[in-house]
């Protein structure tokens, strides 16, 4: 029975049948080996959640790249802001050291709504400019000066039409255009710009006169909506502020 399933002559005898055992193990190993050659490696499973892994990695650090960046930028401009906010303010106190926290108040608020309010009547407004020319006696020594850290507003002392540095006409004009050109923030970012520039001012310890107080004041009008202030008792009696506010570019042609 085993030489006919061997297929082994008869003449073989046991060590026949072993021999041929062995050779047909032997094909039987170089069959499988050729067919694992062949036959390409199936694909281990989850390849398809393990590109979506790394997809998602990818993503994450994309997106951890450009948060960074952002915030870096952020930090970057809030620190320019802060410094010239401090910078605006020294200046502001070497020209008039005995300048209050309402002062620097109007200081900065002319920096950002420039003259202040649109000039609806402009025969009221050269007839106001007209009497306070004919009024006044003394004038502060700044001829001019930029208000605010923007750099957008200058403050043009009345004096220059006295002594006939700039005609009368020429700086109303200019005036009146710059009021009616500005663009002024809404209330609410105007509360929120000054408290950013109220915390450079405190961070900066300058033992300003009535701080308090005058915080206290600016905080109330802010509430009932009243954005233009003034300057304070001191000033007016030590500097004499009479000018006019005009944006950078009426002011440059002011003197062309």
């Amino acid at each position: 029975m085993l030489r006919a399933c061997l297929k082994i002559p008869p003449s073989k005898g046991a060590r026949g049948v072993f021999s041929v055992a062995i050779k047909q193990r032997k094909t039987s190993k170089r069959v499988r080996q050729k067919r694992r050659a062949v036959t390409p490696p199936c694909p281990p499973q989850g390849g398809n959640g393990e590109g979506r892994r790394s997809f998602k990695s990818a993503f994450e650090v994309l997106f951890i790249i450009v948060f960074g960046v952002t915030i870096f930028l952020n930090c970057s401009e809030a620190n320019d802001q802060t410094a010239a906010i401090k910078a605006a303010a020294q200046a502001e106190l070497q020209r008039y050291p005995q300048a209050s926290l309402l002062d620097l108040y109007k200081f900065f608020f002319q920096g950002a709504f420039g003259p202040g309010h649109l000039i609806n009547d402009r025969e009221a407004a050269a007839q106001y400019l007209e009497e306070e020319l004919r009024a006044s006696t003394s004038f502060d020594t700044v001829r001019w000066q930029p208000v605010g850290h923007q750099g957008r507003y200058y403050r043009v002392n009345l004096c220059l039409i006295k002594e006939g540095a700039i005609p009368q006409q020429k700086l109303f004009e200019a005036f009146v255009a710059s009021a009616n050109d500005a663009s002024p923030p809404s209330l609410e970012e105007w509360r929120k710009e000054w408290q950013m520039i109220l915390r450079v001012i405190a961070s900066m310890q300058l033992d300003l006169a009535n701080f308090a107080n005058d915080q206290r004041e600016i905080e109330k009008n802010l509430a009932e909506g009243k954005v233009i202030g003034h300057h304070s008792e001191t000033f007016q009696q030590l500097y004499h502020p009479h000018y006019r506010v005009v944006d950078k570019e009426r002011f440059d042609a002011l003197f062309q």
